[in-house]
């Protein structure tokens, strides 16, 4: 079955190999996009961290596509920038609280003007007077396309890796 799959594995690559490369010259060039999308992903993301932190909100749509979608958890996708931006706005940290987001990437492919990312984050709240807060772990997808040379957000969806409430249990009833 191996033997089988290594085949498979060999003539797909081949087929998609450009004539006269070799597998391993097409393999070492997608090997390398993929490292040149993650290093500019990567610096877009820290500069998206750091309005998102600062609360810099209206900032943030400079990094999507005109008709991005962002699906958040437990809500209805947004579609557009604007929209997106609108979103992010009507739900800003709690008074007396600072947000702070961490971005882990995992892994990015990229293949021309598309690429996907795959990571993880932290999202914590932290009383400014001093006290206890709140960290939330969770995983991302983003679906990147490279607009006029710059890399956009056109998709994205995340989810927090907390286990999902159970329902509050129904009154006992008097018999």
């Amino acid at each position: 079955m191996r033997a089988l799959l290594a085949v498979t594995a060999a003539a797909a690559l081949a087929a998609c190999t450009p004539q006269g490369q070799s597998a391993e010259t097409t393999q070492a060039g997608m090997e390398a996009e993929a490292a040149a999308a993650r290093t500019a992903i990567e610096a877009i993301n820290a500069e998206w961290v750091a309005h998102f932190d600062a609360g810099h909100i209206d900032s943030l749509g400079k990094y999507y596509t005109e008709n991005a979608v962002s699906m958040p958890p437990a809500k209805p996708a947004v579609i557009g920038r604007a929209a997106i931006v609108a979103d992010m706005k009507s739900e800003p940290p709690p008074p007396g609280m600072t947000q702070k987001l961490v971005l882990n990437v995992a892994n990015v492919v990229a293949s021309g003007p598309i690429a996907l990312e795959r990571g993880t984050y932290i999202y914590s709240l932290t009383p400014t007077a001093g006290g206890v807060g709140i960290a939330i772990n969770g995983k991302y997808l983003t679906h990147w396309h490279q607009v006029d040379g710059q890399w956009l957000i056109a998709e994205q969806i995340w989810n927090d890796d907390a286990p999902m409430t159970p329902p509050p249990a129904e009154p006992k009833r008097k018999t």
